[in-house]
């Protein structure tokens, strides 16, 4: 509690500095400016945060993929169609995620999920990891990853834990 009290010492005078120490006194105790408890108390909404982040950006890459797919099937529509029309297939894809992911149907979503985000992301990817010298490999492993914690992570962070690891 002393530290504690050290730290916020709200009736200190900015004008007067700490007495020096003592020679051959202990050296104070360094006190970090920021408590972990503080830290810890808004750790669930950085979670959040980082969560619809990688949400947003899978239902960005599916909303603009589909308009791509579409293109290439021929089908012409106005933007705003080619906007719902991938909300629509982002909201399917992101509804059964959540409502598949006890069971090996999760990945009938996923992997149409993962693939239009790492379709969505190849070409800066791509720039990227042949500026890095990593090269096709690279953007794949990059691609990869991006896109599952895409599709996995708000999952995760909005309905926990699966169940099978909870009963452990």
């Amino acid at each position: 509690m002393a530290i504690r009290e050290q730290r916020f010492n709200t009736n200190a005078s900015p004008e007067q500095p700490e007495p020096p120490s003592k020679p051959g006194a202990p050296p104070r105790p360094y006190v970090a400016p920021v408590d972990r408890r503080d830290m810890d108390r808004f750790k669930p909404a950085f979670y959040l945060f980082v969560a619809a982040g990688f949400f947003a950006l899978s239902v960005m890459s599916t909303v603009s993929q589909v308009g791509v797919i579409l293109g290439i099937g021929g089908v012409q529509l106005v933007s705003w169609q080619m906007i719902l029309a991938g909300l629509a297939v982002a909201a399917v894809i992101s509804i059964g995620e959540f409502m598949t992911s006890e069971g090996w149907l999760y990945f009938a979503f996923l992997i149409p999920d993962v693939a239009l985000t790492v379709w969505f992301m190849w070409e800066p990817l791509l720039r990227w990891s042949t500026a890095a010298g990593t090269g096709l490999l690279g953007a794949a492993i990059a691609g990869m990853s991006v896109g599952i914690l895409s599709a996995w992570l708000p999952e995760r962070v909005v309905i926990g834990q699966r169940r099978r690891q909870r009963q452990r």
